[in-house]
């Protein structure tokens, strides 16, 4: 690519300059948004204690080249939720990686086959009671774990395995509370907590 001030071509938003040349410099090839899944599985991490807190970052990462990763975090709410949000990252370094990484403290590393697991689970259990995911669900985040393929049902969902809706500070912004807390109410009693 000649002009580094033009969109990328791996469909990030950004100008290439500030996204994949520095995959291109090091011999990496820059991927079209839609391929992402076929470059190998770096790591993926989640909170140690995700069941107990209902809500946690998943972190699936690709390895790109030798020291370029795209990785994407999934803000995923296992009690009633699914996936809230994605966050998006390419040409990662290992540098990039600790410093996300870093923001939270007990993570541990877990298969790709798990984090596809509890991603997707969360989604269907979500989507049991009329939840959607987040809309930047569809598109890159669902094909990078391969969504269109059966995962492994092994984790459970909900409090105690019913819907448990615990209000965030962000959530009157993309949710209708009222709507959702309805939902759970009709999924088995009516649990919620405003934060």
């Amino acid at each position: 690519m000649n002009d580094v001030y033009a969109p990328c071509l791996c469909g990030s938003g950004k100008k290439f300059k500030f996204c994949c040349h520095g995959i291109q410099k090091k011999g990496g090839v820059i991927p079209a948004t839609s391929e992402c899944c076929k470059f190998p599985i770096h790591e993926c991490k989640v909170l140690e204690n995700w069941e107990e807190k209902g809500m946690s970052p998943v972190f699936v990462t690709r390895e790109l080249s030798k020291d370029s990763y795209v990785f994407i975090c999934y803000l995923v709410d296992f009690w009633c939720l699914g996936v809230k949000d994605t966050f998006l990252k390419f040409g990662a370094s290992r540098r990039d990686l600790s410093n996300f990484y870093s923001m939270n403290d007990d993570l541990v590393t877990i298969s790709y086959q798990d984090a596809r697991s509890l991603i997707l689970g969360a989604v269907d259990f979500a989507k049991a009671i009329d939840i959607a995911p987040h809309s930047n669900w569809n598109g890159i985040p669902s094909s990078f774990i391969e969504a269109h393929l059966a995962y492994e049902k092994k984790f459970s969902f909900g409090h105690k395995g019913k819907p448990f809706y615990v209000s965030g500070p962000d959530d009157c912004d993309l949710y209708d509370e009222e709507e959702i807390m309805g939902k759970v109410s009709e999924a088995n009693g009516f649990h919620t907590v405003h934060i």
